[in-house]
């Protein structure tokens, strides 16, 4: 009996299972309920608009239907977005609903892509739309460019899914000379990243609303909320490490981050079927000496110093013979120096030995310790990247090496360390045309005199990207310190509007306005529709910007170029009957009778009271071959 009742004691008795059902479900509860909380609260920001992220595109006020790139989509890669420099996309409106048969291109990069220190007229995006327009007649062609100053690959990473949603047809990248210095740099002022895999994850998790409003009030608490002062030029301002010695630790991260980030473009775009045609990165070679030359710990600085002046010496006095001797025995006691690379390329140069003095200039700005010029290495990146993901590489540096004296890049057309002048950016651009022709489908091309003939770049565009080139030269690292810059005084009415412009004391449309007033007076038909055509473009909605641009270019004898401006003027004022006339008029002088007969046909229904479409109605049918038809009047 005591032995049972020991037994029936010893024994536990089970847990009901609504007990055990009730402690996992307080344990769920538990775990869940901050992830509710955090999801209800992530819904209420978005609702509220309260963390969003800056967009890429946003619509136009004043233009509905239209976008344009974000002119504060920088403030996005800053934790404090106060804390962003003041750089911008230039403005282009495109449509919302990508109307049917129309080619779109997006144009990706930094400040070479955007056309620095021009702006969208002589940027490559604007040549080449121009270009590929007047290749395609009616079929519309669209080139929108989201490059802007300091950006690196991280940035154009992070626009991707916002142009893929634009449906693009085709894609242009010109980037990587910002990779080590630029927002997201290894070396950069400006959010360096530390770890690759960590930066692309920060800014996926900037597109959460609450973690981006966390992010900025953190980061507004812990450093203040007011906009730093930008003294001086961007340039200036970028670099937090000014020496990124050549195969350093730092050096491969730069090359990492750009394999890494470049790759992931690349594949993005092909699982989505859009060609992308990726540039290789050309800068000065010739005319642009190291900015910093240094030296390893363990060359002896003072015999190296004395070699490399006695080769500067002999090469001053004409000997460039010893100069070469002089520099190659200062490369044998450190193959490193950049300055060395530079002098034995200007000696080799005055032997003429051009393919041996590009090596060297190649070799001397890949050892520049300042890097504000991608090393050669990235542009085998891209070899590489676009042979694995299908991409087409276009090779824009040796277009521009091509057109170079001695084949080599240098001042003739570059402004200064990278920048292309006029005539640069235009090579820049006909180095795409052809694969971008083709993709389009074209069957008509625009031969380079005729494309150059009808550049949209200005004689303003030109000079006050020079007064920007003087500023810049006028900062750090072209100088020790900021100095001033003072303009020149005008010596015309067209260098006194390119001044007022760029001081901020009118603004651009002003400025082109009164310079087609300018040129007109004097009888330059040919520039002032060159400035109207830029007008036409910038307000797409304004069938007086249309028509106006069109009328000029009738009278420089360009009816195909004429004919798409008017064509837009008439499709904006569809009632207008003057417009319809000139429209017709271009129809008719840029070969298609046919074409402008039926506008003229229209325009007699739309007024029939007028007689000037029915004049004009007799005049084309009789042009074009056909027998007079009376048209009744009613």
């Amino acid at each position: 009996m005591k032995r049972r009742d020991r037994q029936v004691q010893s024994a536990q008795p089970e847990p009901p299972a609504h007990g055990r059902s009730s402690r996992g479900a307080m344990w769920a509860i538990t775990l869940l309920l901050p992830l509710g909380v955090l999801l209800v609260l992530e819904v209420a920001m978005r609702l509220s608009g309260a963390g969003r992220l800056e967009p890429l595109f946003v619509p136009v006020d004043g233009a509905p239907g239209y976008e344009q790139p974000n002119p504060q989509v920088i403030r996005r890669f800053f934790p404090n977005p106060d804390a962003a420099p003041t750089v911008s996309i230039d403005t282009t409106y495109f449509r919302q609903e990508k109307p049917e048969g129309t080619y779109r291109v997006f144009v990706l990069g930094e400040s070479s892509a955007a056309g620095f220190p021009y702006g969208r007229w002589v940027s490559p995006g604007e040549f080449l739309v121009r270009r590929l327009q007047r290749g395609a007649g009616d079929r519309d062609v669209e080139v929108i460019t989201t490059a802007m100053a300091a950006v690196t690959s991280y940035v154009l990473l992070d626009f991707v899914e916002e142009i893929l949603a634009r449906e693009p047809d085709a894609v242009v990248i010109y980037t990587g000379h910002n990779e080590y210095l630029g927002i997201g740099g290894v070396g950069s002022s400006y959010v360096g990243a530390s770890s690759p895999a960590l930066a692309r994850l920060t800014l996926s998790l900037r597109r959460l609303h609450l973690y981006r409003g966390f992010e900025t009030w953190l980061s507004r608490w812990l450093g203040g909320h007011a906009t730093p002062a930008e003294e001086g030029t961007l340039m200036s301002r970028v670099a937090r490490e000014r020496q990124i010695p050549y195969g350093s630790a730092l050096y491969e991260r730069g090359l990492e981050q750009f394999r890494g980030n470049m790759r992931r473009i690349l594949e993005r775009f092909a699982a989505a079927g859009v060609p992308v045609f990726v540039g290789t990165l050309a800068s000065n070679e010739r005319d642009q000496p190291p900015f910093m030359n240094v030296l390893a710990e363990n060359t002896e600085t003072t015999a190296w110093e004395a070699t490399t002046t006695r080769g500067r010496e002999a090469f001053e006095a004409g000997d460039a013979a010893t100069a070469e001797t002089a520099f190659r025995q200062a490369l044998a006691m450190d193959d490193g120096a950049a300055d060395a690379w530079y002098g034995l390329g200007g000696a080799l140069l005055s032997q003429g030995r051009r393919s041996e003095a590009r090596e060297a200039f190649l070799a001397a700005k890949d050892r520049d310790a300042l890097r504000f010029r991608a090393p050669e290495t990235m542009n085998a990146i891209l070899h590489e990247l676009a042979t694995a993901t299908g991409a087409t590489l276009v090779d824009s540096q040796k277009a521009l090496a091509t057109a170079s004296e001695d084949r080599i890049i240098g001042a003739d057309l570059m402004l200064e360390h990278l920048h292309p002048n006029v005539r640069g950016y235009f090579l820049l651009a006909d180095a795409f045309y052809a694969p971008l022709a083709a993709a389009t489908g074209s069957s008509v091309r625009i031969n380079r005199e005729s494309a150059w003939l009808e550049r949209p770049a200005t004689e303003l565009d030109a000079l006050a990207g020079g007064y920007r080139i003087a500023v810049l030269k006028n900062d750090w690292p072209f100088v020790p310190e900021r100095r001033v810059t003072r303009l020149p005084a005008p010596a015309s009415d067209i260098e006194r509007l390119a001044q007022a412009w760029f001081t901020g004391r009118q603004s651009w449309a002003e400025t082109m306005t009164q310079a087609m007033s300018v040129y007109q007076q004097a009888g330059n038909a040919t520039e002032a529709a060159r400035v109207a055509a830029n007008l036409a473009e910038a307000f797409v909605t304004s069938a007086e910007a249309q028509g106006g641009a069109g009328r000029l270019l009738l009278r420089t004898d360009s009816p195909a170029r004429a004919r798409r401006y008017l064509g837009r003027a008439f499709a904006l004022e569809p009632d207008n009957v003057t417009w319809g006339l000139t429209y017709a008029e271009a129809q008719f002088k840029s070969g298609d009778a046919a074409g402008s007969a039926a506008t003229l046909e229209r325009l007699i229904a739309l007024a029939p009271e007028d007689a000037r479409p029915k004049r004009w109605l007799e005049v084309v049918k009789a042009a074009s071959g056909a027998a007079p038809v009376a048209t009744p009047v009613e």
